[in-house]
């Protein structure tokens, strides 16, 4: 028995000796959300035009309620590539994902709405007290919500993404697959001496939101270096593939980074946090098409913040600004007699600024807001117009593609992260995106890959109350006004009743002209007035339970006079036939019902 005891003991000795040595520690986090979403039209004036067209007029034509058209169905253009990294599309050569169009959120009726969940698992391994590897996994739903991207001349993989949110009543067989398991972001930290390192896939917030918040993803060598108040980051992404070509089956291929790099430093003291930081990133594109411009970009973005908190007042700003040097060599041409076009330069600059200050008074907190986005601008001067317009018009015809001799100046939208925003406003730019003004263009990126509207081309300004009625109930109201920011940035008429460009249509063109009275000449017009509207949101934070929170959000949007101008639309005639290149005078507003039951874990 005595050695039986011994035996038994050594065992758990060598077990518990073994156990340490090769101990790690798994632990994670959650949240589980239920969300509903209301929306609907107060009146009979769509955006894309009037209800009635398709309901009494002669050759009745679809109108339904106009919204972005997520999941590539109903009247809309080729959609494009997602945008699920780290530049949110930025470099595209295909345009945009999304569309607003007629029929984009119901089909026939003035209202629609959408009920769906996830489940959103953040697990983490500590290997040891030093190294640690994380991750984001989401339990969501799975449908062709974008056609990939094929504009590099290679074989693709025709894959969509899967859906952050599972979309309710998908099937009525309880076996069918309701859901699948996504892996969104994958690292891992190691504590060294000089520095914390980073490694993989994860998000990527800095500074106020305004450019990377959670929802930019970045893959990345990263090195941060705590010294006292500052911080250290030095960037590197190895990887050569680049946007247009992430979903192609080739490991290396002709849409490259040659060079990608960033350095971002903060500084935290009191009560001040002030951080800046510089990317640049250098892209070479072969001519993979026939007599298609090989490309190469030098990308220099810079970015500031500073943020200010007592206890009772707050201030936050940011301001960040990009440049490009594009350099494109087009092949020669046999049709032409085998001389190629001259070598030619673009210069392409955007800017975006985002400011918000405010004060907490007892159980009440005031917060004011102003953000600013550049947009394109088409005059005379800025001719670089395909890029921004798919060949949008010169005149009575579509013209050619970029010619050297053209202004080589380009001014390009860069968007406001919906995410800073969306205290502010939920219909105006994070819906509707203030109206498909992104640009049209390689730049663009108005709506991103988790179906998030953007800001670009505008300015706004708006302002939130929050009160706490209870230790565990928030009530808050906000308000917001915007602004077209280039006086240039829209031609008239620009956005066809199905919501693609009205380049893809001269004669309905004219025929918008000659509705609103105008002579269809050799020149552009501008809309004349660029107010996107205003928009009043109230809501709830109820703490109902430990862990268990159920928010809700009402909104109300009226869009401004912008809408007449740069939307054709379907109208009814006094002679009751409808007419799809019409004048509409006014738009109704909009109204919405977001709530969310979340559990957090």
């Amino acid at each position: 028995m005595q050695c039986v005891i011994t035996l038994v003991l050594s065992l758990l000795l060598i077990g518990s000796g073994a156990a340490s040595a090769i101990a790690w520690e798994f632990a994670m986090r959650g949240e589980w959300e239920n969300r509903f979403r209301w929306f609907s039209r107060i009146g009979n004036n769509d955006l894309f035009g009037m209800a009635a067209a398709q309901d009494t007029a002669v050759n009745a034509m679809l109108v339904g309620m106009a919204g972005p058209n997520i999941f590539n169905t109903g009247v809309l253009p080729t959609v494009a590539a997602p945008t699920s990294n780290f530049w949110l599309n930025l470099g595209s050569a295909t345009g945009r994902q999304m569309l607003i169009t007629r029929g984009g959120f119901s089909a026939s009726a003035s209202d629609a709405n959408v009920n769906d969940s996830r489940l959103t698992l953040r697990p983490m391994i500590e290997i040891n007290p030093v190294i640690r590897i994380r991750g984001v996994l989401n339990i969501g739903g799975y449908r062709n919500k974008y056609s990939q991207d094929s504009s590099s001349g290679e074989v693709t993989m025709g894959v969509p993404p899967l859906e952050r949110y599972y979309a309710a009543q998908s099937s009525t067989n309880a076996h069918d697959t309701l859901a699948l398991i996504s892996v969104e972001q994958i690292w891992s930290t190691t504590q060294t001496p000089w520095g914390i390192i980073s490694v993989g896939a994860r998000a990527f917030p800095f500074g106020t939101g305004a450019t990377f918040g959670e929802n930019t993803r970045s893959e990345m060598y990263l090195l941060a270096v705590p010294y006292g108040p500052f911080r250290f980051m030095l960037a590197f992404w190895p990887g050569s593939m680049w946007i247009p070509s992430i979903w192609s089956n080739v490991p290396d291929a002709a849409l490259r980074n040659t060079s990608f790099q960033a350095f971002f430093l903060t500084f935290d003291h009191s009560l001040f946090s002030i951080g800046a930081g510089t990317m640049f990133r250098q892209y070479h594109a072969d001519n993979v098409v026939a007599f298609a411009p090989n490309q190469d970009d030098e990308m220099l973005i810079n970015l500031v913040y500073v943020k200010y908190n007592d206890g009772r007042f707050f201030a936050n700003a940011e301001g960040a600004w990009m440049n490009i040097d594009r350099r494109l060599a087009v092949a020669p041409n046999p049709a032409g007699g085998g001389i190629p076009s001259a070598s030619q330069t673009q210069y392409i600059e955007g800017m975006h600024f985002f400011a918000e200050a405010g004060a907490i008074l007892g159980r009440m907190k005031l917060s004011l807001m102003y953000a600013l986005a550049s947009g394109p601008v088409l005059n005379t001067e800025n001719r670089v117009r395909n890029i921004y317009a798919g060949g949008f018009f010169l005149g009575d015809a579509t013209p050619a593609p970029f010619q050297p001799g053209a202004n080589p100046k380009v001014y390009t939208p860069w968007a406001i992260n919906y995410q800073v925003m969306e205290p502010y406003e939920f219909l105006m730019f994070q819906t509707y995106a203030g109206g498909n003004n992104g640009g049209w263009n390689a730049m663009d990126f108005t709506f991103v890959a988790d179906d998030h509207g953007m800001m670009t081309d505008a300015y706004c300004f708006a302002g939130r109350l929050d009160c706490a009625i209870a230790s565990n109930l928030d009530l808050w109201v906000s308000y917001i006004w915007a602004h077209r920011l280039e006086r240039a940035g829209t031609y008239f008429g620009e956005y066809q009743s199905s919501g693609s460009l009205a380049a893809g249509s001269i004669p309905n063109l004219q025929r918008f002209y000659a509705n609103d009275g105008r002579s269809f000449g050799t020149g552009n017009d501008y809309v004349s007035n660029g107010f996107i509207g205003w928009e009043m949101d109230c809501g709830t934070h109820w703490k109902l339970l430990e862990n268990l929170i159920f928010q809700a959000r009402y909104s109300y949007w009226q869009p401004g006079d912008w809408f007449k101008e740069a939307y054709q639309a379907v109208v009814v005639t006094p002679g009751g036939v409808a007419e799809n290149a019409g004048v509409l005078h006014s738009r109704d507003p909009i109204q919405a019902v977001q709530t969310s039951m979340l559990i957090e874990f």
